[in-house]
């Protein structure tokens, strides 16, 4: 029995096997696609296909579109800020 093969049987690590030049490529696919209405995660099967890589998996799509959430409110976090100042004052009011 191979300990390797056990221990990552049924698990999702196609990342792994990923360049950082791959991920880098993937990560600005994400985040030109992320705020277009069309599938960022599509893209993320799609480009690997299209380019002989390896399926980099859900935990990996997973893990990019948290970060591209993250870059997202820390580019408009005093707009964000904003908002939820706003949605506490009004809850002040009304309780």
């Amino acid at each position: 029995m191979n300990v390797a093969n056990v221990c990552t049987s049924g698990l999702d690590i196609g990342f792994a096997s990923l360049s950082y030049v791959q991920v880098g490529i993937l990560g600005v696919v994400q985040g030109v696609t992320e705020l277009l209405p069309i599938s960022s995660i599509a893209h993320m099967r799609v480009v690997p296909a299209l380019l002989g890589w390896r399926d980099p998996g859900s935990a990996f799509s997973a893990a990019m579109q948290l970060a591209a959430l993250a870059a997202v409110i820390s580019y408009f976090w005093r707009d964000v800020r904003m908002v939820m100042t706003g949605i506490r004052r009004l809850f002040a009011i009304v309780i």
